[in-house]
């Protein structure tokens, strides 16, 4: 086996992390105030902080970009520098006396069912639900006896996560928030994971959070809509815009808000043409980053096509901003 020069190992160094996960097929999403690079089958989560890096789905982290491509592309330190640099054809070479066999195609698997998802990664477990609690109410301190009431009427549960590596083998379980989320027609459902642990990254959603958000409040009674983006803004908004967490037991009853959580970036057309249709104050209530950003600019959007829509009028988008004609 020959050596790599010395040259090309410092040149694999010198790659910077951030272009290497692109090269690697990486996509960069911005999630609150962290960068998260991911593939298209969200194999991997990995966080970048200057040459630094780690893969939240796998709890393995590393430094430089010869690092990174052993860890996604599973492979050795000299093979890891010779795809930075370009080598593949001494590897290749090495490797030609090896008999190749093609490798069949593998059949695409059915997409589960939510049944079947939830089964699978979002099990009721309340050994850990003391875990989940301290986390919502004494280091997110939402109200105790609110937080209780949802929890009995399951709105919110806990799950002992088992955490998978990049070869879907466990590696560690922790416990994680479970908020259910459900259409207005009872037809879709929704679960959305969050861990326990205040500053990692890891989120999962089980079913689609735009035709199941987690809600609050009675749609139809509701004087106002609101989108917020994680199930913990809509409890806080709720406690913060009603004055009723010292009553716990009216949660469910008809308010003035209509509070739902879907995301920054992915608010529902569906949610846009209802308040459209009645008149009533549509408010997106998302943070002050780059995604709650994109998200204002989205609803934005919608709005002006589905007005423009209805006016048979031409939407002009820029990066000055949108104008209808």
């Amino acid at each position: 086996m020959s050596l790599i020069p010395p040259n090309q190992v410092d040149q694999a160094r010198k790659i910077p992390v951030a272009e290497t996960a692109a090269k690697l097929g990486l996509s960069p999403k911005k999630e609150g105030k962290s960068t998260m690079w991911k593939d298209q089958n969200s194999q991997f989560a990995i966080n970048v902080t200057g040459e630094k890096f780690f893969d939240h789905h796998a709890d393995h982290g590393g430094a430089g970009s010869i690092s990174l491509v052993q860890h996604v592309r599973n492979c050795n330190f000299r093979e890891a520098v010779a795809w930075l640099t370009g080598l593949h054809h001494e590897i290749k070479a090495e490797q030609s006396h090896r008999p190749i066999f093609p490798k069949a195609e593998p059949a695409t698997p059915p997409e589960p069912t939510f049944e079947e998802a939830a089964a699978k990664y979002a099990q009721r477990h309340e050994h850990v639900w003391p875990v989940a609690r301290d986390y919502l109410t004494k280091q997110r301190r939402l109200p105790a006896g609110l937080i209780d009431a949802m929890h009995d009427a399951g709105k919110i549960f806990a799950t002992d996560y088992q955490h998978i590596d990049r070869d879907k083998n466990p590696t560690f379980k922790r416990p994680a928030v479970a908020f259910v989320g459900e259409s207005a027609d009872g037809q879709h459902r929704s679960i959305f994971l969050r861990d326990t642990k205040h500053d990692s990254c890891w989120r999962m959603f089980v079913g689609k959070k735009t035709l199941a958000p987690f809600t609050i409040g009675n749609l139809s009674a509701a004087e106002k809509i609101v989108v917020v983006e994680s199930p913990i803004d809509a409890i806080s908004y709720y406690c913060l815009q009603t004055g009723r967490p010292e009553q716990p037991e009216t949660w469910r009853t008809p308010h003035k808000l209509f509070i739902a959580s879907m995301g920054g970036n992915s608010i529902s057309q569906p949610l846009i043409d209802l308040a459209m249709a009645t008149g009533k104050p549509l408010v997106c209530a998302l943070d002050n980053d780059p995604a709650g950003n994109r998200g204002w600019l989205n609803l934005q959007i919608k709005t002006l096509f589905r007005f423009a829509e209805q006016r048979k009028q031409v939407v002009h988008v820029s990066d000055h901003g949108t104008r209808l004609e």
